[in-house]
């Protein structure tokens, strides 16, 4: 049992968390009031929290990116495209800006009209209608995420139809 300078009472040793450089091993506030102290500091310092986030994301891409995938494959399906529509209404502009910067990539990257592209896009929709989920892909993505890989084209030989889940699992690879 060990006692808490906060809330002033005694409780298990489970309940404060370990402090190896103290006297006792452990804090000397138990567990809810550190916590409740950590919610108080956050409330009042925001501009903090939010850049210590931002470093600690631009630190660890990886691991972030980690561990959304982790959070997206544990939430329910329905209610996680529940959620992503709800996020395309309420940023529509974004939308429609990333939806505009794509085509005009697109249209950048097209050498020339090529029916056979069409014909990609047909099928796509077909098998969208048979009830396959199903995506056109670029083989070599429009905007690699690494800055040193080549840019793919819009181009025949460089689309392909994926199953959405690989697509989207793929990312800007």
């Amino acid at each position: 049992m060990s006692f808490c300078t906060k809330c002033h009472e005694s409780k298990p040793l489970a309940d404060f968390y370990a402090r190896p450089r103290s006297k006792k091993g452990h804090y000397s506030e138990c567990k809810i009031c550190t916590l409740a102290m950590c919610r108080r500091w956050q409330k009042a310092n925001p501009d903090k929290v939010k850049k210590f986030s931002d470093d600690y994301r631009a630190r660890h891409p990886d691991k972030m990116r980690e561990n959304n995938r982790k959070a997206r494959e544990a939430a329910d399906p329905k209610k996680l495209k529940a959620t992503m529509r709800m996020w395309q209404i309420n940023n529509a502009g974004k939308c429609a800006a990333w939806a505009s910067k794509r085509k005009a990539i697109k249209l950048q990257a097209t050498l020339s009209p090529d029916p056979r592209i069409d014909a990609i896009y047909e099928i796509a929709a077909w098998l969208r209608l048979l009830g396959d989920d199903v995506h056109v892909d670029h083989i070599a993505p429009l905007q690699p995420s690494d800055p040193n890989a080549p840019v793919g084209l819009h181009v025949y030989a460089n689309l392909q139809i994926l199953s959405a889940q690989d697509n989207r699992s793929k990312g800007n690879r």
